[in-house]
């Protein structure tokens, strides 16, 4: 079988013709679908019934169980009589069980599926649950006056619709209407119909009903028509079945999968199997209701057809008329309480409930009641329709809540009292809940009948409320331009809101803040700020919780566009007046200049994409790029707005091309013309001949005003295949000027026109892009922050006075001085920034020396200058960086003028000033320092004294002399400062002045001769110097002594007072050393100044304590020289001492004798002191004598103990004290051995915690003064150290062995012994389960245990005792054990283990487990698709693991393929099992407790399901209405074909084959394509029963729209004698086979249908361009022509002769757009030209629109402010130019000084800066200019000045 799936637009184009007479659906539908109403809900319609479709898969199964679908029918006889009611009202019901039957499949001809159903394999009848039923209740008002309540809805004689098809007043009803159609057709119905607009089916008066009919009225079926099943047919059509044969071919059918495609209709009464479908051994399904066989040969539905039926009524349910259909349904009442109930029918009444008899159905008083009503369904609302409505007015209230409680009154969808009654009630867009709530209150009189009202539940519609956001408020508070301004980093909250046009439509709704920089914040307030400057636009995002749109909700539509500009950081500099650098020391101003910096909203570049460039012979190629980012209107104003156009490019024939660029409004100027260029390259192309068509490699050329070299000029490089010149890439001058763009707007298409004139050539344009000078030009979104206020800061310590803007600095150093200038924006925002000055380096200089020179008597006296240059330079750092010149004036000095160059040989006078400038650099930063020259006579030298000094401690006749105490002796009356005076140890050194010798000087010889030498330092260098030694250097003997050592006694008193006597002779001869005592005299002294003094020296015996002693020796005969030294007298201490404790050691082998280390006692010996030695005797007198000394390790000599002594010395003086110790040796005290200490093992690992604290009795015995301590180690326990506690925790399993140490506490005696703690191990004993299944008394979980037969494993060989109890206290302590037989359910109890031997008891839990028999369920088959189609498929049995278990746990799940091999347990199959019958086979599960080994057996049923067909699919056109090559399609009806004839199916669209495969990431119904031109998506037919899938593909082509590149006006002009054209010829470059073409006029009338068309007119025009291959999309443009005119222009200058500035005035009139240019400069809107030059200037006026140039002559007076005479041909010369005219003027120049340098007059020359030939400097000149005035000729003059500049 097939099936496609048939498109929705089969019906927007149906062929009427004689095939279907039989039936007008199609006919009908084509007439309805011309209405765009119908249209719009019947695709809305087929939508939900796709819908209804994708859901009911899963549900189909299971309709049959269900209660069947009422439908509520309307008969209507408009032809009928009313007396003929009786007999019409029977053949209505007569139709109605037709129907019934036919659709139920119990039908009496139904039987006749089964022989020919052999014919037909795969096809099923198919039963629908549906019950058709007249409508008895509840009749609409106004229509059939004879309709009484409880009669069947069966009008007589009504005009039905007013002879339409439809009735709104019918509205809810299936309406039969039965009426004369006319020719032979049997009856009609909309295809897929709907209740809600009254439409009907409508029946032929001879093909209604069976029987005789009701002939008085018309109604009488005919021959092959008289079986009803006409309307059975037809209502196939209502619930959207198409014919058998549809499309009447066999590339259509009528997407039912179990129905055979067949390629026409059959009449008659075929038999079955006689007519053949399309596919080989196909049928017709001639039974089939939906084909056009007589009445009596149909007989039947497939289950696909009823499935189609099922679904569609889905949709129509909601539509039924509520409870009107008693006869056949219960209508359930719903009486108001306090509760919610779900319900989609019945009648809601007030606490009265109906009407009944007498009883009116008052509600009651003080009733106060909130009800709520659900609908059965999520997807679904409740509509309450109030059919009676009465309340006590404005008291007794009925408030209905748009929510499931009535606890937001925003929800509140109305309140209502007395009559005003609340008509129909349905949930709003934003409720997700689809309930209403309804909440009664009543007062406590008066009670009225109250209300009923029918419930229903309907499809919300799929709409969007209208949600508006705003912004509420906002910090910092917008501008009066509503513009938010903030500095970068400063914090902004904006709050904002929304307006819901629903009521309560804002509750659960969701915020969120785009911040215009890619971040986003939730919520209604959001806090934030930007890190960057720039402009950003702030919108609130709102989504409410309606999701039956847009899975998200749906949004706002509106944009709050809150504009935030973000400050931007200004420029910080100084004014030009600033000086910069200034010269050290100097006070200087600083004027602050701070320039705001613009935020440049930057567009980017815009880039077009590649265009070939095929052989031409003048075709034109054109590639645009859109700019879209300036001002509205904004226009070219300058070239200079244009930085460069770049195209990158590749052409095998530049001297082919016009290479043009135009600008949105149709300016145009040329790049490059042909033929310029000839054959060279532009890029490197392929022009082989072989495959020239193929991308070379493009070059870049960039097209600036500002390079100098056309491109056909440019240089070449070898490129391209073959290889050939090609202009290299660059920048090149265009061939006209970007003027002629002048006046083009920005925005728009700008255009690269491509003119290929010759044949052969071709090429490519890769890319090209136009760059705006953005500096230049005004982007949207810019700004430029305001400075509004500044300030210094004022604290630097350099700054001298603040001034508003200008600070006075005095820098007190060079280098760089910066000062902090803060400003504050009309942003808030604050700034500071550095101004920084450069302070040059200080002119550090040493102030030049006079120069002397001798007088030379016989000459004139001559100097050496340069001698003051180096010590100018001397202190300075950077020499090479001033400039030191000599000068023989101040003036001289102070101009730079006049430089002394002979400075070594400078011709001088006495007392002449010499000046020197010392300078940095060239920075006229200088200081004039002045000196003499001074001619001197020449010095004299004065006798003196020898000097005399003593030797030194080494006798070498040598001593250091101070020469300087000579220097005034020889001078004598001569001023030292006048003279330097120098020694020498020669004559010939003197005289050299070379070798000078300095104090202190060592003499070489004894007596050493000096000579002198005087040199004048005012004198020039005139000196003398001795011919013979001035005087001696004379060295007498030094007195030395030795060094003397100290001298030490002990203390002799007996007070400690520290005395002693000294014989100080004894130091004599150490003093003498080997030097004879006859020689010299020694003498001591108390202090220094005796000694040195020779006074009150000391006898040789001295008594008293510690002091210093000075001794005197001198040479007899030599009194000058002596010597001094000294020494100490020192007084030591006798040592303390102190009685010593006995030092003890142990007998450790009971001989009375034992070391001992004497040392011990150094410490309590020495008692704190210092400077003593410690050392131990035998005796007293050896201790005297402090030899023989003994230890320090000493064995005792006498038993038991023995007395020693102990000497204390001083180490300094030997001095010493002596102290008795005894040695007393103690016994050791016995240890006891003990035996081993046991333990239980409580937890099996070999280790326990033991009480020692009873081991210490034990281990002391009858011992007294012992203490007992336990250690882990012999080593500890000998040391004492690391004692364990009482408590301990044995660390080595089993065994531990612990060390005692047992001391004496009087004398530390102790001895160590060992204790073994022994870890028993508890008999072994586990975890034990105990399981039974509860067969005794099944269900009750009890079973009788027999403990015993546990005895034997839990006992397991040990020696041991076993028993059991019911908890864990009693087991450990062995009581109330349990007998051998226990009765008990699941439990734990306890087992107890005790050893014979050691007594240890071990005890573990053992659980007792009564294990139900497993609970079985019926399982669902397993299913399988059958990939190969053989029937046979692999199972994964263990998929009905969870639903065999339902739950349960601690089962095991096994397969077996027969009943028995499922009881015994073996063998099983699986998991992976084929079944091994075709199509299906029953296998059973066993179900195992693992515990206890219980089971139960379920059947299984493994079925193999076939796989989906996968219909292939043509290509999805759809038009490019964005020219991306994208767009959105719609894909909901794709599945429809996709299906075809095959039910239960789901469609899923997909990217890719692997998500289509994985059943992931689906496309929604709308999807926009990602792949230009064509997108190819992949479907996955997937059969919602059973899992089986198939993928195809699909095709989305978007077909562009035709490009019409045009401009939005062109202008011609009114005189094209000076320029432009009058007419312009408009082309939108589209060739003719592939577009037709209509020109038309504003007022619509057609003009042309040629590609181009020529307008000499002005207005408005249109073009519509239209595809004529592929698509049929077209393009409709309008653009206006306009006309333009030269102007009239005057110009004038404004400004006065001779002003600091000039301006000239230009105006223009007349009917075009002008701009003005001076001197063909730049051109501007304005006419004003300011800061105008001196001379002739030509003032142009162009039309913008290309209608001609007209150019105006002034002449500005002035003179040039400076000139340049240095030979390069601009402004050599100076001079008045603009009076060149005035012969008889004079100008007269003159320098600073006044000095006449030059006459010249205006019509000369000029003067070229030179002065009696020679180049003047650069400086200011003055001039005097003689001339009449232009305006009135009277005589003038002018006094001015300019620069020279070099």
């Amino acid at each position: 079988m097939k099936k496609s799936i048939f498109l929705l637009v089969m019906l927007f184009g149906l062929n009427v013709s004689a095939q279907d007479e039989k039936c007008g659906m199609e006919a009908h539908m084509h007439e309805m679908m011309q209405d765009p109403d119908f249209a719009k809900q019947w695709e809305i319609d087929q939508a939900k019934f796709r819908r209804a479709v994708a859901e009911s898969i899963n549900t189909r199964q299971r309709r049959g169980s269900m209660d069947p679908i009422v439908v509520p029918v309307a008969v209507h006889f408009p032809g009928g009589v009313e007396s003929d009611r009786t007999c019409l009202e029977a053949l209505a019901q007569n139709q109605v069980d037709i129907v019934n039957l036919d659709f139920t499949a119990t039908n009496g001809d139904a039987n006749l599926w089964g022989p020919a159903s052999a014919f037909y394999p795969g096809v099923v009848h198919g039963a629908a649950n549906i019950q058709f039923c007249i409508a008895t209740q509840d009749h609409p008002a106004g229509t059939d006056d004879d309709l009484v309540e409880g009669g069947p809805a069966v009008t007589i004689g009504y005009d039905f619709g007013g002879g339409n098809d439809a009735d709104t007043a019918w509205a809810g009803y299936l309406n039969f209407l039965v009426k004369p159609i006319g020719g032979s057709t049997l009856g009609y119905s909309p295809l897929g119909g709907n209740l809600n607009a009254g439409s009907s089916i409508v029946l032929n008066t001879y093909a209604f009903g069976s029987g005789a009919g009701c002939s008085d009225s018309g109604i009488v079926p005919g021959a092959n028509s008289n079986l009803g099943r006409t309307t059975t047919h037809e209502l196939g059509h209502f619930f959207n079945l198409y014919h058998t044969f549809q499309g009447d071919s066999c590339s259509d059918d009528d997407g039912i999968a179990d129905t055979p495609n067949i390629d026409g209709n059959t009449f008659g009464c075929p038999p079955a199997g006689t007519v053949p479908g399309c596919e080989p051994g196909e049928f017709a399904l001639t039974m089939s209701y939906m084909d056009y066989t007589d009445d009596n040969c149909m007989y039947m539905f497939t289950q696909g057809q009823v499935d189609v039926i099922e679904d569609w009524l889905v949709i129509l349910e909601s539509q039924f008329k509520p409870n009107v259909t008693p006869v056949c349904v219960d209508i359930p009442e719903y009486i108001i309480t306090n509760d919610t109930v779900t319900a989609c029918n019945g009648l809601f009444y007030d606490s009265g409930g109906p009407v009944n008899g007498s009883d009116s159905g008052n509600y009651q008083n003080n009733e106060n009641f909130t009800y709520t009503i659900c609908p059965t369904s999520s997807d679904q609302s409740v509509q309450l329709s109030f059919t009676q409505f009465e309340t006590q007015n404005n008291i007794d209230i009925l408030t209905i809540y748009n929510a499931d409680d009535a606890t937001d009154p925003a929800t509140i969808l109305g309140e209502w009292s007395g009559t005003d009654s609340p008509g129909t009630v349905v949930p709003t867009l934003t409720n997700t809940s689809g309930c209403l709530t309804v909440v009664f209150t009543s007062n406590g009189s008066i009670i009225f009948p109250g209300w009923r009202a029918n419930i229903q539940c309907i499809d919300p519609p799929a709409e969007c409320q209208t949600i508006v956001s705003q912004l509420d408020s906002s910090l910092p508070v917008p501008n009066a331009e509503d513009i938010i301004q903030v500095c970068v980093g400063e914090e902004i909250t904006l709050t904002g809101s929304a307006d819901f046009s629903e009521p309560g439509g804002g509750v659960g709704a969701a915020y969120q803040w785009d911040l215009g920089d890619g971040r986003s914040i939730s919520g209604q307030t959001a806090t934030f700020s930007y890190d960057q400057p720039g402009f950003y636009i702030a919108n609130l995002d709102v989504w409410d919780i309606n999701t039956t749109v847009f899975p998200e909700g749906c949004k706002n539509d509106n944009t709050i566009n809150q504009v935030i500009n973000v400050s931007t950081t200004p420029s910080f500099d100084a004014t030009e007046d600033t000086l910069n650098p200034i010269c050290f020391g100097e006070t200087s101003t600083v004027t602050a200049l701070v320039t705001p910096t613009p935020f440049i909203n930057d567009c980017t570049p815009p880039e077009s994409n590649i265009t070939f460039l095929p052989d031409g012979d003048g075709d034109f190629y054109t590639t645009c790029v859109t700019v879209d980012c300036f001002e509205d209107g904004q226009t070219l104003e300058d070239i200079s707005q244009i930085l460069d156009l770049c195209l990158n490019i590749e052409h095998s024939y530049l001297g082919d091309l016009d290479i043009i660029i135009s600008s949105p409004n149709g300016q145009q100027t040329s790049l490059h013309s042909h033929p310029s260029g000839l054959g060279t390259y532009l890029g490197g192309p392929i022009d082989n001949f072989t495959n020239d068509n193929d991308q070379g490699v493009g070059f870049e050329y960039c097209f600036s005003m500002a390079a100098p070299t056309l491109l056909v000029d440019g240089p070449t490089v070898t490129a391209g295949d073959p290889a050939s010149d090609s202009i290299a890439a660059g920048d090149y001058l265009p061939v006209e000027s970007f003027a002629q763009l002048v006046g083009s707007p920005l925005n728009g298409d700008w255009c690269i026109i491509i003119i290929d004139n010759l044949l052969i050539d071709n090429g490519y344009i890769f890319s090209w892009d136009l760059n705006f000078d953005y500096s230049n030009v005004t982007t949207q979104g810019s700004f430029t922050p305001e400075i509004v206020s500044g300030a210094w800061a004022g604290d630097e310590p350099t700054i001298d006075a603040v001034s508003g803007d200008t600070i006075t600095i005095s820098p007190d150093g060079e280098g760089e001085y910066c000062y902090t200038y803060s400003v504050l924006d009309d942003f808030g925002c604050e700034y500071s920034d550095e101004i920084c000055v450069n302070v040059l380096p200080e002119l550090v200089h040493a102030v030049p020396n006079d120069i002397y020179v001798c007088d030379p008597v016989t000459s004139n006296p001559v100097f050496n200058l340069f001698q003051n240059k180096d010590i100018v330079l001397a202190p300075n750092p950077s020499p090479d960086e001033f400039v030191v010149t000599f000068h023989s004036s101040e003036q001289d000095a102070e101009n730079d003028t006049s430089e002394i160059v002979n400075l070594n040989t400078y011709p001088g006078s006495d007392q002449e000033i010499i000046y020197i400038r010392f300078e940095y650099l060239d920075s006229d930063c200088f200081v004039i320092e002045p000196f003499q020259l001074n001619v001197y006579d020449v010095p004299e030298i004065f006798p003196v004294s020898d000097i005399y000094l003593c030797d030194g401690d080494v006798i070498d006749e040598t001593a250091s002399f101070d020469l300087d105490q000579q220097s005034l002796g020889i001078l004598g009356a001569q001023s030292p400062s006048d003279f330097i005076l120098t020694y020498h140890s020669s004559a010939e050194d003197a005289d050299l002045g070379e070798n000078n010798i300095s104090s202190p000087f060592n003499n070489t010889s004894n007596p050493q001769p000096i000579f002198v030498r005087i040199e004048s330092l005012v004198g020039g260098g005139c000196y003398v110097a001795s011919r013979d030694p001035v005087f001696n250097l004379v060295v007498d003997n030094q007195t030395s002594a030795e060094p003397a050592e100290d001298l030490v006694e002990c203390d002799a008193t007996s007070d400690g007072s520290l005395e002693a006597t000294f014989n100080l002779d004894s130091q004599t001869s150490v003093i003498l050393g080997t030097s004879d005592p006859l020689d010299f005299i020694i003498t001591y002294h108390v202090s220094q100044a005796d000694a040195e003094n020779a006074v009150n020296p000391l006898s040789n015996s001295i008594t008293g304590p510690s002091q210093t002693i000075y001794f005197r020796i001198v040479e007899i005969g030599s009194s000058s020289c002596f010597g001094i030294g000294q020494f100490e007298l020192r007084v030591d201490p006798v040592p303390a001492t102190t009685a010593l404790d006995p030092l003890l050691a142990c007998d450790d082998d009971g001989d009375g004798f034992a070391v001992f280390t004497l040392t011990d006692r150094d410490t309590a010996a020495l008692n704190g002191q210092t400077g003593l030695t410690v050392s131990y005797h035998t005796t007293q007198p050896e201790a005297e004598a402090g030899t023989p000394s003994i230890g320090p390790s000493y064995t005792n000599t006498t038993v038991d103990s023995e007395q020693i002594w102990v000497r204390l010395t001083n180490t300094a003086a030997d001095c010493y004290s002596i102290i008795p110790l005894d040695l007393i040796v103690n016994p050791v005290p016995a240890a006891t051995v003990l035996d081993p200490l046991p333990a239980c093992d409580d937890d099996s690992d070999g280790l326990q915690t033991f009480d020692l604290s009873g081991v210490a009795t034990d281990v002391i015995g009858t011992q007294t003064d012992m203490v007992v301590s336990y250690h882990e180690t012999d080593a500890d326990a000998q040391a004492g150290v690391s004692p364990l506690g009482n408590s301990y925790l044995t660390n080595t399993p089993d065994i531990d062995t612990i060390h005692i140490r047992l001391e004496n506490t009087l004398t530390g005696c102790y001895a160590v012994s060992t204790l073994d703690l022994v870890v028993e191990p508890l008999p072994t004993i586990s975890f034990l389960n105990y399981s039974l299944c509860d067969v005794n008394n099944p269900g009750d979980l009890v079973e009788d245990f027999d403990l015993s037969t546990l005895d034997t494993d839990i006992i397991n060989g040990q020696n041991v005792t076993v028993s059991y109890h019911v908890n864990e206290v009693n087991a450990q302590s062995n009581i109330s054990p349990l007998p051998a037989l226990y009765s008990s359910g699941t439990q734990i109890i306890y087992a107890a283990l005790e050893d014979n031997i050691t007594g240890c008891r071990a005890v573990a839990q053992l659980e007792l487990v009564v294990d139900p028999v497993p609970a079985t369920t019926a399982l669902d088959p397993l299913l399988a698709c059958d990939d190969d189609g053989d029937g046979f498929a692999v199972f994964t049995l263990t998929d009905r693991d969870t639903a065999a278990l339902n739950g349960q746990t601690g089962l095991t799940v096994s397969y077996h393929t027969t009943q028995p091999e499922a009881e015994a347990g073996t063998p099983s199959i699986g998991p992976s099992y084929t079944n091994t019958t075709v199509d299906s086979e029953q296998i059973w599960v066993r179900l195992t407790n693992t515990a206890a080994d219980c089971y139960s057996i379920i059947p299984l049923d493994l079925i193999v399901n076939p796989v989906p067909a996968a219909t292939v699919l043509d290509p999805l056109p759809a038009c490019d209405d964005d020219s991306d090559g994208l767009q959105t399609f719609d894909l909901s009806g794709v599945a429809t074909d996709v299906i075809g004839t095959q039910t239960d199916m789901v469609v899923s669209y997909h990217e890719t084959d692997a998500d289509a495969q994985a059943g992931v990431s689906p496309l929604g119904n709308s999807y926009l394509t990602n792949t230009p031109d064509i997108d190819t998506i992949h479907i996955r037919l997937e059969n919602t029963l059973t899992g089986c899938y198939a993928v195809s593909t699909l095709d989305l082509v978007v077909q562009s729209l035709p490009e019409l590149d045009l401009e939005d006006n062109y202008v011609i002009c009114a005189d094209a004698s000076t320029g432009g054209l009058d007419y312009v010829e408009v082309e939108p470059e589209l060739s003719v086979p592939n577009y037709s073409f209509e020109w038309r006029d504003e007022f619509g009338t057609l003009l042309s249908t040629d590609a181009a068309y020529l307008i000499d007119q002005i207005g408005v025009y249109s073009l519509e361009v239209s595809n004529t291959v592929g698509s049929n999309c077209s393009t409709l443009a309008f653009f206006t022509v306009s006309e333009s005119e030269n102007p009239t222009v005057t110009a004038t200058v404004t400004s006065e002769d001779f002003a600091d500035s000039h301006t000239i005035l230009a105006t223009a009139t007349g009917s075009g757009i002008y701009e003005f240019s001076l001197d063909f400069g730049p051109w501007q809107d304005s006419g004003t030209f300011t800061g105008v030059r001196p001379g002739e200037r030509t003032v142009n006026v162009r039309d913008l629109n290309g209608c001609g140039i007209i150019s105006f002559v002034v002449v500005v007076i002035d003179y040039p402010s400076y000139f340049t005479p240095n030979g390069d041909g601009y402004n050599d010369t100076w001079n008045i130019e603009a009076l060149s005219n005035q012969m008889a003027s004079k100008i007269y120049i003159f320098d600073r000084f006044g000095k006449l340098l030059k006459q010249i007059m205006p019509a000369g020359e000029g003067w070229d800066g030179t002065y009696n030939g020679q180049k003047m400097p650069t400086t200011d000149y003055w001039f005097l200019l003689y001339y009449n005035d232009l305006d009135t000729a009277a005589p003038k003059q002018l006094r001015g000045h300019f620069t020279l500049k070099r």
